[in-house]
């Protein structure tokens, strides 16, 4: 297999899967709010927890078959799947009082986060820093979502910028 595949500097892979990762961002939570008329957030977890444990299945079935599935997965898995279905819960209890479309973009604040702790602990993201694109971007990103006005509850408007 060769590299990736590249139009000038962009990396088309990599800018599809961004694409496809922010088309499921945005129907889960619409699914999610619109079952909360008819389900409680218990009933949603246990539903989206068990479609993605069957999806998941057959390919762990494979590898367990084929000899390529490490048995340690399991013990390691343990720590990081109890803190994924505790902020899971959270997340989808959450549209209960919150409306989607406020709650998605709180919770993708994340991203600025996820942005910021690669560049202090993988050494090889901090060119970022000098890229000119990712100069443009970041304050506009980091603006837009610190200016979206919430209205579904009785903190102030436009809480970091005035």
């Amino acid at each position: 297999m060769s590299g990736p595949r590249q139009v000038g500097k962009i990396d088309l892979a990599a800018t599809a899967a961004c694409l496809g990762t922010l088309c499921c961002w945005t129907v889960g939570p619409i699914f999610i709010k619109y079952l909360t008329s008819y389900v409680d957030s218990w009933t949603q977890n246990v539903l989206r927890y068990s479609v993605a444990c069957l999806f998941w299945l057959p390919f762990l079935a494979y590898l367990n078959w084929c000899g390529r599935f490490d048995r340690r997965t399991w013990s390691r898995a343990i720590g990081p799947a109890v803190a994924n279905v505790i902020m899971q819960s959270l997340w989808a209890l959450a549209y209960y009082y919150i409306g989607p479309a406020f709650l998605v973009l709180l919770s993708k604040t994340s991203i600025i986060w996820v942005a910021g702790f690669s560049l202090i602990f993988f050494a090889n993201e901090r060119p970022l820093l000098r890229s000119r694109r990712f100069s443009l971007v970041s304050p506009v990103s980091t603006m837009s979502t610190s200016r979206f006005p919430n209205r579904t509850t009785s903190w102030p408007r436009n809480l970091l910028l005035r």
